[in-house]
């Protein structure tokens, strides 16, 4: 029988004995840099290299070079589980509806004539996916979720601090060294803020982590990104609320901050300019013409097979009509579950979010916190971005949080100290 104190020893790398049983020396705790190089490239594979431009079959360059990179974090993600001795502590909910998902696609690929590249998509995901699974599998959860920090804030950073200069004098903060646009760099800014705001909920309130959390909100600010903002403020709201118990220096930051934003909305037009960007408010409610591409993808015309199954992964847009232009990117998790997937892929897209949600609740303190507003987070982004079950940033976002929720039992750390993986404790049951 394990006992908590034994777990989180285990958690720490040291060495437990049982009564009876000859003590035998673990596998020592992850590599927090390698770790974060595993990120790096496997975020680098779900990232645009080129824009507006979608794999439509055949051999692509750019599909290769991707494919290749994702073998190797795949073989990489392989040897960190091998080498930490951890056992399969995860349950099967979010692979098995991601299998399903990607099945359904791959018959709609059919349906519609576009095996080939729906094939190849779906491939590449279920490779994304099953990386994650072992990531998860080779070490703790704050560790997973704070090296998953690391390399999105490098990430973001070095696709978007050469954009910084132009940012500053007005433009929308993009990418540089990948073509990505504002609200991608917005969503790889905003996780990392969500957890230095649930470390400092915690306790761990320093100068630097302060600095951080105002600098990353700076630059989320700079994207113009207004559903970034949005589901940032939102996740940190969360946090907040569900925090044990709020350290006193955040409960006096708190307030100090809520007449400050007030004054700031109510008194001046930055806030108004934000939302508006400078004027252009009828593109705020038509959601910048995403409800054009919405409105076309459930009223074109569709066979049986289309309409349970969809069109495949590699259907990336949709035919419009009464506009200046023919075709549009669907801009939303759920109108492109529905037109990859068909009500099939729709049905299985909501039950995974469902089931997400309702496992982060029941995750015990002090990761319930961090778990829901992970989970808001991401739902919130899917409604306006696609990708929550794509080869996309948010499907890495959403199966992380999905994966890791779903251990049984976890001793895990919550963010205690930065030079040991859990000095304190606390377990998860999903």
């Amino acid at each position: 029988m394990t006992t908590h104190a034994s777990g989180r020893a285990r958690e720490r790398g040291v060495p437990v004995t049982q009564p009876g049983v000859v003590a035998e020396i673990e596998a020592p705790p992850v590599s927090v840099a390698w770790l974060t190089f595993v990120w790096l490239m496997v975020i680098s594979t779900v990232l645009a290299w080129r824009n507006e431009v979608y794999y439509s079959g055949g051999i692509d360059s750019v599909v290769l070079a991707k494919s290749g990179i994702s073998v190797v974090a795949f073989v990489a993600a392989y040897s960190l589980w091998q080498r930490s001795g951890r056992g399969l502590d995860i349950g099967v909910r979010t692979l098995s509806l991601v299998s399903i998902y990607l099945a359904a696609t791959v018959v709609g690929g059919w349906a519609a004539g576009t095996l080939l590249s729906a094939s190849v998509v779906a491939a590449r995901v279920g490779l994304l996916g099953a990386t994650l699974a072992l990531l998860v599998l080779s070490t703790s959860s704050w560790t997973l979720m704070r090296t998953l920090g690391y390399a999105l804030t490098l990430m973001a950073m070095a696709c978007s601090l050469p954009a910084l200069p132009a940012a500053l004098a007005g433009a929308r903060l993009a990418g540089g060294l990948f073509p990505l646009n504002a609200n991608q760099i917005a969503m790889m800014y905003g996780f990392p803020l969500i957890l230095l705001v649930w470390r400092a909920m915690a306790g761990y309130l320093s100068p630097s982590r302060i600095a951080a959390i105002v600098g990353l909100l700076g630059l989320i600010w700079l994207t113009g990104s207004r559903t970034g903002l949005a589901a940032t403020l939102l996740a940190v709201a969360i946090v907040i609320m569900l925090s044990e118990r709020v350290p006193v220096p955040a409960f006096v930051g708190v307030l100090l901050a809520v007449p400050a934003v007030f004054y700031v909305a109510a008194s001046t037009g930055l806030v108004t300019h934000y939302v508006d960007r400078g004027g252009a408010s009828g593109n705020v409610g038509n959601l910048n013409s995403r409800t054009i591409a919405w409105h076309a993808a459930f009223s074109t015309p569709k066979d049986f097979w289309q309409l349970l199954f969809g069109r495949g992964l590699s259907a990336k847009t949709v035919s419009v009509s009464g506009t200046y232009w023919d075709t549009q990117v669907l801009d939303s998790s759920w109108v492109s579950a529905y037109v990859q997937g068909g009500w099939v892929g729709l049905t299985v897209l909501g039950l995974w979010a469902v089931l997400t949600a309702w496992g982060a609740c029941r995750i015990a303190r002090p990761g319930r916190a961090l778990w829901v507003a992970l989970c808001v987070y991401c739902l919130l982004w899917s409604v306006t971005a696609s990708g929550l079950l794509d080869s996309y940033v948010l499907f890495i976002l959403m199966a992380t949080t999905s994966l890791a929720g779903e251990r049984t039992m976890r001793d895990w750390a919550n963010g205690a100290d930065d030079r040991a993986d859990a000095p304190q404790a606390a377990s998860i049951r999903g």
